[in-house]
C-alpha cells in the first residue's frame, strides 16, 4: 500500500471541523467531497478521520455511470 505525504489543506480540515461541530450541535450536515481524481479527496477524509475517532462515515466510489447522473449514488 501506498503512503502519501499531506499536503496542507488547512481550510478544507477547517471547513469539515466546522461541519462536524454543527452535526455536534445538531444541525445536519451532508458533505459531498467531489472533484478530478488524483486531487487527494481520499487523502483528505483519511486525514480528517485521523484527527477525529470515532465517526460514522458513509462512503461510496461512484462509477463513471454514476459520474454523470447528480446524487446518482443516493438513488439507490
Amino acid at each position: 500500500m501506498l503512503e502519501y505525504q499531506f499536503v496542507d489543506r488547512s481550510e478544507e480540515l477547517k471547513r469539515l471541523e466546522g461541519f462536524l461541530h454543527d452535526a455536534k450541535n445538531r444541525k445536519a450536515r451532508t458533505v459531498f467531497l467531489c472533484g478530478e481524481s488524483g486531487i487527494g479527496k481520499r487523502t483528505l477524509v483519511e486525514e480528517f478521520l485521523k484527527r477525529n475517532k470515532g465517526l460514522l462515515l458513509f462512503k461510496h466510489n461512484c462509477t463513471s455511470t454514476e459520474k454523470r447522473r447528480p446524487f446518482a449514488v443516493l438513488s439507490g
